[in-house]
């Protein structure tokens, strides 16, 4: 299985979204336990890639590290920093031990640290707040909020063959509400 699921060609459910205090999306994660081979890496980062280039981070966690990538006005996704999912896990669940867990306990997980930073409900310094406030992610997410299982559109995974017309309706700034899938037209038959 995948870590981030694509429900159609053109809507992605993501595992969770954290959103500033503006409701902007800021940062989409998408969480396993393992990669199951090694192209499942590869696949999980074509469709974060794919999803709307307006989310300006993205985090792509397994059950022993997570990486953040930054995405810069474009699709293209750059790795800025790894963390051990672990550490996290065990700061928010301190009867965690060293087992296998579920990529929807990883996700609850990197949630409740996500919310951490929003709120400071478990800490006033979350784990990684150094590094996390070096990328920027720590002022935009002060007084955010996040939701978990999100449908968000997202181009085809081979995005870069559609229209022009077709790719920026995928796009930010066409009035639909950030959580909405895009509507795409169906092409006529010709």
């Amino acid at each position: 299985m995948s870590a981030i699921q694509r429900i159609s060609d053109r809507v992605c459910l993501a595992d969770v979204v954290a959103f500033d205090r503006d409701d902007k999306p800021v940062v989409v994660v998408a969480a396993d336990e393992r990669p199951i081979y090694p192209q499942s890496t590869a696949f999980n980062l074509e469709v974060l890639q794919a999803i709307r280039k307006d989310i300006p981070f993205a985090i792509l966690a397994y059950a022993d590290e997570m990486t953040i990538y930054r995405k810069h006005g474009t699709r293209s996704l750059e790795p800025v920093t790894t963390i051990p999912t672990r550490e996290i896990i065990r700061f928010y669940a301190p009867i965690f031990e060293d087992r296998r867990v579920s990529s929807d306990f990883i996700a609850r997980m990197i949630d409740a640290w996500l919310r951490d930073f929003m709120r400071h409900w478990k800490s006033p310094t979350p784990p990684f707040t150094e590094r996390m406030t070096s990328l920027g992610l720590v002022a935009r997410l002060e007084n955010g909020w996040s939701k978990a299982r999100v449908r968000l559109a997202c181009l085809p995974v081979r995005g870069d063959q559609l229209p022009d017309e077709l790719r920026d309706r995928a796009e930010s700034g066409n009035g639909c509400h950030p959580l909405e899938p895009v509507p795409i037209p169906q092409a006529d038959p010709a």
